[in-house]
């Protein structure tokens, strides 16, 4: 007969991890059974998802050496477990939409690659950059010693238009809601981190996102059926300065790397409370 260690499995307070798992769970379950909260979570690119997955490890061992219950272990599992839920949910697109030519795209989920073009351009601010749309981001380093931590101190997201020209047309694409996985611009001055992610003129970009009419061009009024479209955010809207193979490879990592967790955490927290 298997036999559970209450006392050893309640060592802690467990009123609030419980919460954060409750929590965690029916994340989960909305993630994939309501489509807007999906959109809206899974602006995550297979780079970030790798920091993510190491910062939910850290934050778990962190609060388990504080107050030493499998509880902490159990919530960092879970949320590797929602997260390699978003992760597996991006690359499967990725596997299921076959990339097209502009002048044969279709109506709905589509992938296009190309270089980038347009006449509207901003100037990103730390770089000084004429770009069709950016994210910049400001940190601060506080504190001294083991107390050190960086400070988000500015957060800023200008989107616009461009158009991906691939030889065969140009699609109009609508920055608003897409992830930017490209390489930024970092500037390190003293104690303050300035980071910009920017899409450029004459960059190579690969986007998925949703095809839908383009509100700029009446109703069939051009001969070329990809002047009366426009590529703007769907189920996921990506636009990257990477191939779609390299990110295929990318997302596969931060999966297997989100899967190791889960099962490494999940095992540790049974272990732990010696079920």
């Amino acid at each position: 007969m298997v036999e559970i260690d209450i006392v050893r499995f309640a060592s802690a307070d467990l009123t609030l991890p419980f919460i954060f798992l409750a929590g965690i769970f029916l994340a989960g379950y909305f993630i994939f059974r309501r489509g807007e909260i999906f959109r809206k979570i899974s602006r995550i690119g297979p780079t970030p998802a790798l920091g993510a997955q190491a910062v939910i490890g850290f934050l778990a061992l962190s609060a388990y050496r504080e107050y030493p219950s499998p509880w902490f272990i159990g919530l960092g599992a879970a949320a590797s477990a929602v997260l390699m839920m978003i992760v597996f949910k991006i690359r499967s697109f990725l596997e299921a939409i076959p990339t097209s030519k502009v002048r044969s795209v279709a109506m709905g989920m589509a992938e296009l690659s190309g270089k980038t073009m347009g006449q509207k351009k901003l100037k990103g601010p730390f770089s000084g950059r004429e770009c069709f749309a950016y994210e910049i981001e400001e940190k601060h380093l506080r504190g001294h010693g083991k107390h050190r931590h960086w400070v988000t101190v500015r957060q800023e997201r200008k989107d616009g238009h461009f158009y991906i020209d691939d030889g065969t047309g140009q699609m109009l694409c609508d920055t608003k809601g897409a992830t930017f996985e490209v390489k930024p611009f970092v500037r390190h001055l003293g104690r303050i981190q300035k980071r910009e992610a920017a899409i450029l003129p004459g960059q190579k970009i690969f986007a998925i996102g949703k095809v839908v009419d383009n509100p700029f061009v009446k109703e069939a009024s051009s001969l070329q059926g990809w002047k009366d479209m426009m590529m703007s955010e769907g189920e996921i809207y990506l636009l990257s300065d990477k191939s779609e193979k390299s990110l295929r490879k990318w997302y596969t990592l931060a999966l297997g790397f989100s899967a190791l967790a889960t099962m490494a955490l999940t095992a540790g927290a049974i272990l732990l409370a010696g079920i």
